[in-house]
């Protein structure tokens, strides 16, 4: 908990980036608006949504980054290790978890919804998943190529020694997606969250007591630096929204 405590907490500057340029944008005061829009014309919020653009919107990428740096920070306190390597694969893990086999619209292979605060539990997990898998492929010996020639820089030797274990750690998160998609689970984002819907759903949904525990949990979250709201968005979305907006039509009845 601890590294992925550090792992979140390295993304505070890019948090607090995205998070000015959401105030910059949607100030909530009306002057304020008509003054940014008669200074700077109408195209004004584009500054601060390229910064939003280049931070929360990418948040879970960030975050997959950070996490395998944290994660492999706390391995080296104790087991010098590739600084770098753990970070860099948990990247390639996590595109191959959020990819999808068709193109989405424009050509691309990600749904960029996913890439931002919604895909942030699904990027957490895979990777503290993918940082112990690869530290138990790295104890064996027989999977290192170890070169002993004086002549030799510190990145080949290290890019030499974690390559298989990199190759086997990946292959598993490849092979894991390709098994959903052959089962009919293109997309494991929603997948995840339909699981999470149907077991607040199986507890009642919209009573007292789900939405306590909903509660409960979406702050809970906050324990492990996890952005409760953001990360439980989908499930209030498809559960505690609809009843919000029934609640409305009977205030106004």
């Amino acid at each position: 908990l601890s590294a992925v405590s550090d792992g979140l907490t390295y993304t505070s500057p890019v948090i607090v980036a995205g998070t000015f340029a959401i105030l910059l944008n949607s100030f909530p005061l009306g002057f304020y608006q008509e003054s940014m829009l008669s200074l700077f014309g109408p195209q004004w919020k584009l500054f601060g949504g390229y910064i939003y653009n280049g931070t929360f919107s990418v948040l879970s990428v960030i975050m997959a980054l950070s996490i395998g740096h944290g994660l492999c920070e706390d391995h080296n306190s104790r087991h010098p290790l590739d600084r770098l390597t753990p970070s860099i694969f948990s990247f390639v893990i996590f595109s191959c978890v959020m990819a999808t086999m068709e193109p989405v619209a424009g050509g691309s292979a990600f749904e960029t919804r996913w890439l931002g605060v919604h895909g942030l539990l699904l990027a957490i997990l895979t990777a503290v998943l993918s940082c112990y898998l690869f530290r138990f492929f790295l104890r064996f010996s027989w999977l290192r190529i170890s070169m002993h020639s004086g002549s030799n820089s510190v990145a080949i030797n290290q890019a030499l020694g974690t390559m298989f274990p990199v190759v086997l750690t990946i292959s598993i998160f490849a092979a894991y997606k390709a098994a959903m998609y052959f089962y009919g689970i293109p997309n494991p984002n929603e997948a995840l969250y339909k699981l999470l819907t149907h077991s607040f759903s199986s507890l009642g949904g919209q009573t007292l007591g789900a939405a306590s525990f909903y509660g409960f949990i979406r702050h809970f979250l906050w324990f492990f630096g996890i952005h409760g709201s953001n990360a439980l968005e989908p499930i209030m979305q498809e559960i505690y929204v609809s009843a919000l907006s029934h609640n409305i039509s009977l205030k106004e009845a």
